[in-house]
């Protein structure tokens, strides 16, 4: 994994609002967030159910906008930037990974991996040689031939936080990465997220639960869309 340097700020928002609406009634999906990240850390959001954390984690994605406030992700204003630039922003600079894996089943390991690739005009040489790459970083090249249904859930995952990382992205984003797997399989992806942090890798990670929160080394707390609580983990 590249050098991305220390303490050099890779996200910052500022009086963040999402409201939604749903007929003639308005819904405060997030209030007056702020906050910023600096590359390398390791974040956690939590909260409980409709605090606005998956909210928040699509609008830092990229994949849904803000009413009110400023996103800025490596100094650049997302919300001045049209859907093209945006769909380029999330395949190349944003990497993700779901409580549900995504993976295509009818193909193998390393062709999943290579699918972020496809957009990027890269030869087939060049995709396979990334995604062994990726492979390995997770400890999975020697799996790289199986499909999803020859594999755990565990491995399953890591192949799809390889997939997230294949194209070096500034940032990390896990939605609930441990919801389906059990407590080992989750140990062992969480283990993977803290050992990916520890080579540069900015991650975030979307949760309820305390346990996957404590992992990280800084946790964002959102209760009714607001950011009640910002601090290390304990």
């Amino acid at each position: 994994m590249p050098d991305h340097g220390t303490e050099v700020e890779l996200i910052r928002v500022e009086g963040l609002n999402r409201v939604y609406a749903q007929g003639p009634i308005r819904v405060a999906a997030l209030r007056d967030v702020s906050f910023s990240v600096p590359r390398r850390a390791f974040v956690a959001i939590c909260g409980p159910s409709g605090s606005g954390k998956s909210t928040l984690l699509n609008i830092l994605g990229c994949l849904d906008r803000p009413t009110g406030g400023r996103y800025l992700l490596e100094d650049v204003d997302v919300g001045a930037m049209n859907d093209d630039a945006l769909a380029s922003l999330r395949n190349i600079r944003i990497g993700f990974v779901f409580q549900s894996f995504h993976l295509l089943p009818r193909l193998t390991a390393q062709r999943n991996v290579e699918m972020p690739m496809i957009y990027c005009g890269l030869s087939r040489a060049e995709r396979a040689r990334r995604a062994a790459g990726a492979l390995g970083a997770v400890g999975l090249l020697h799996r790289a031939a199986h499909r999803p249904s020859e594999l755990s859930g565990g491995e399953q995952q890591r192949v799809a936080i390889a997939r997230a990382l294949v194209n070096d992205p500034a940032l990390l984003l896990a939605d609930e990465p441990t919801g389906n797997l059990d407590t080992r399989a989750g140990e062992e992806v969480m283990d993977l997220f803290a050992e990916l942090n520890g080579r540069g890798v900015t991650v975030s990670v979307v949760t309820h639960n305390p346990r996957v929160a404590a992992r990280a080394r800084r946790i964002l707390a959102l209760e009714d869309g607001r950011l009640v609580a910002d601090g290390p983990a304990a």
